[in-house]
C-alpha cells in the first residue's frame, strides 16, 4: 500500500513540476476552467444572497459570511486567470519563456 501511495505522490508531483523542479506552465484550457469555476462561485454567492432573510441576524450570519467568501473567491478565480489569458502567460502564449521561435527569428537575432 505504501508503494502505491509513493507512486501516486510521484505522479502528482510530476504533473505539477517538470524535471528541474520548476512549476509547469499553465495551459490556456486550465485558465478557462478556472474562470468557469469562478463563475460558478459567483452564481453560488448570488443564489445565497437571494436566499438571505432580511435583516441579517445571528441565525443566518453563517450564510452571510459564506456568501461573502464565495463572492470574493469567485472574483479571484475570474480575475487572475483572465489577466493571465490576456497577457499570454500560459503554455504556448505570447509571454511563454519556453516557447520556441522560428529558426528565421533566431537567425535574425544572431545577425546571420
Amino acid at each position: 500500500m505504501y508503494t502505491k501511495f509513493k507512486q501516486l505522490r510521484k505522479w502528482v508531483f510530476m504533473s505539477i513540476f517538470n524535471k528541474n523542479n520548476e512549476p509547469r506552465p499553465t495551459t490556456s484550457m486550465m485558465l478557462i476552467i478556472r474562470i468557469a469555476v469562478g463563475g460558478y462561485l459567483e452564481y453560488l454567492a448570488f443564489s445565497l444572497y437571494d436566499g438571505l432573510e432580511r435583516p441579517i441576524n445571528s441565525s443566518n450570519m453563517l450564510i452571510a459570511i459564506a456568501t461573502g467568501v464565495f463572492f470574493v473567491a469567485g472574483l479571484i478565480f475570474i480575475a487572475l486567470p483572465l489577466r493571465d489569458l490576456l497577457q499570454g502567460r500560459y503554455e504556448g502564449g505570447v509571454n511563454d519563456p519556453n516557447a520556441g521561435g522560428d529558426e528565421k527569428d533566431d537567425m535574425i537575432e544572431k545577425g546571420e
